[in-house]
């Protein structure tokens, strides 16, 4: 057993066996390039912790996943407390705006407040900003229609050219209004 009271400097490295208790700070500085500066977990340096200097990263490096577990809840929060994401035990999965709640999972599906926001094509450019290869049956999108009233519209190929929106989708074959 050694016991260091006051400052120790160690270098060149140290291997520490068994259970080691730190009453107080590790201080590292910022990550170089290299491993130093950085706290390095497993055989492969598959886990790093460091700041660079400008930002500070969680990287997981190895093979397999990167687990973040909570007893009852995981939060992603800024460092003055602010929530972006609140993840519940067997429930909700919370999404904030400024620290207020947007989204939040339910047994049934979602919970939005406030305004969903979605892409609008016409007609012409629908098919080349999803892509051709991604077209299926069954696809839901929203366009610019003619300038006809949207319920002489319903059931028909979309023209295109207008000013109303309006929800479509593939048939697989034509957009349909509807």
């Amino acid at each position: 057993a050694a016991t260091i009271a006051g400052a120790a400097t160690l270098s060149g490295g140290a291997t520490i066996t068994g259970n080691t208790s730190i009453d107080g700070n590790l201080t590292f500085g910022d990550a170089s390039d290299s491993l130093a500066g950085r706290i390095v977990l497993g055989a492969g340096s598959d886990l790093q912790i460091f700041h660079n200097g400008t930002d500070s990263y969680i990287d997981d490096a190895g093979a397999g996943d990167l687990n973040i577990r909570g007893s009852a809840r995981v939060n992603l929060q800024k460092y003055s407390g602010e929530t972006f994401v609140s993840c519940l035990e067997d429930s909700s999965v919370t999404l904030y705006y400024d620290n207020v709640v947007k989204l939040t999972t339910t047994a049934s599906g979602v919970n939005v407040s406030g305004v969903i926001q979605h892409s609008v094509y016409t007609v012409a450019t629908l098919t080349a900003a999803i892509g051709p290869s991604f077209i299926a049956a069954g696809m839901r999108a929203f366009v610019s229609d003619s300038a006809n009233t949207l319920a002489t519209r319903h059931g028909q190929t979309v023209a295109g050219g207008g000013a109303n929106f309006v929800p479509v989708f593939y048939d697989g074959t034509n957009w349909i209004v509807g």
